[in-house]
């Protein structure tokens, strides 16, 4: 379930900042799940919090802020901001 909300935290990410033409998300994100920048909230949800940057770029342009529910049924973009 970590994985799954990990890698949909990633998407929400991608989405909202323009698709993959526009954004990658930082390498911890694309890594193990466990090493993922994430906080297990207790009440079902993990927040995940990353930045991103513009393809063929590594200096970030965005910090987003992603909680998604344990069952993948709720994800919510928290704040996605221009860094």
């Amino acid at each position: 379930e970590l994985n799954r909300a990990k890698n949909y935290a990633r998407e929400a990410a991608e989405e909202i900042n323009g698709g993959l033409s526009n954004y990658r998300a930082e390498n911890l994100i694309y890594g193990h799940a466990a090493e993922a920048p994430y906080k297990d909230n207790g009440n079902g949800t993990l927040t995940f919090t990353f930045t991103g940057h513009k393809p063929g770029s590594s200096i970030p342009t965005a910090k987003s802020i992603v909680t998604v529910s344990k069952d993948s049924s709720r994800i919510a973009v928290e704040d996605n901001s221009l860094i």
